[in-house]
């Protein structure tokens, strides 16, 4: 969607950020209709709209709204880092979002400015007030981060229930040679031994959900509370990923760690719609069968929605 962000996320983006690309290179929101209407014939059935930060773009909302009526089929999300939430707010609401998943590390405003470099959490916090119970479904992604929020766990899980929204816990994914630190890293065994010592979770069995993706979810018996574990590093789950990634500069990954790419946006700016079919089809083809870390793919994460 953007290459652009106003975080600096430690797990995500150097301190100094990324060089930004020039606007033409930029996909346009008319070409993403486009690649959407060609992708939807191929079967797909939902679409998310990352970054970057994709709230940052000029006129986001307005397509959002655009785009679910003339996609009324598909489950469309956004994934924000929740800075922008409020001032957006009712025009997402009304845009008709099936499900928006906002970036939540930490409850602590120290931490949070610590891992995001420049986040202010007061920001997020009131955008979710804004949205609570009018988008359908709220997901908090939370990446696990050794020695800063591996404190926050039980805040968060407790900030979540209340709220009802979908907590999931992410680990640490060695993605950018420029942002890893293996320190850093905590599994999800660690973060699934410290929540069973606070209730009884209950694992649930894969739906067979076309869309539900790599997470695995977790039901709290007595609560109801559902909570989801992405365990990118510690186990392997490439046999369930049904995800292709669309950077903003219409080049498509089978894999957020692929080493190859296809180019989309060449040939569909000349109308070369077969072109653009059959490279979207060699890219399901080439979906990993295991992980492969540090994909070397030219391409920092946070521009293909790490």
């Amino acid at each position: 969607m953007t290459d652009r962000c106003n975080y600096r996320c430690r797990y995500c983006m150097p301190e100094d950020g990324i060089s930004w690309l020039s606007h033409q290179e930029i996909i346009t929101y008319e070409e993403i209709f486009e690649l959407c209407r060609i992708f939807a014939g191929l079967g797909m059935k939902k679409v998310r709209f990352t970054g970057g930060e994709p709230l940052l773009r000029k006129g986001m909302a307005p397509f959002l709204l655009r785009f679910i009526s003339a996609f009324p089929l598909l489950r469309v999300s956004v994934t924000t880092n929740g800075s922008l939430l409020f001032p957006l707010a009712e025009p997402l609401i009304e845009s008709g979002l099936h499900s928006i998943n906002v970036s939540l590390d930490t409850l602590s405003n120290e931490r949070f400015r610590n891992i995001t470099r420049n986040g202010d959490l007061s920001q997020v916090l009131r955008g979710l007030d804004a949205i609570s119970g009018k988008i359908k479904i709220i997901k908090l992604n939370t990446v696990l981060y050794k020695n800063i929020n591996e404190y926050d766990i039980e805040l968060l899980l407790q900030y979540a229930r209340e709220r009802q929204y979908v907590l999931r816990f992410l680990e640490f994914m060695p993605a950018d040679r420029e942002v890893w630190d293996k320190n850093s890293y905590i599994s999800i065994d660690f973060l699934l031994s410290i929540i069973h010592k606070h209730g009884s979770w209950i694992q649930l069995e894969n739906d067979g959900e076309s869309c539900s993706g790599p997470a695995v979810y977790y039901r709290e018996e007595n609560t109801g509370q559902k909570i989801g574990v992405i365990s990118a590093v510690s186990h392997n789950f490439c046999h369930l990923c049904n995800r292709l990634r669309l950077s903003s500069t219409g080049q498509l990954y089978p894999c957020l760690f692929s080493s190859i790419s296809w180019d989309l946006l060449t040939p569909l700016r000349k109308n070369d719609y077969s072109t653009v079919m059959d490279r979207i089809l060699q890219a399901v083809k080439e979906k990993p069968k295991g992980k492969v870390f540090f994909g070397d793919t030219g391409v920092a994460v946070s521009r293909i929605g790490g």
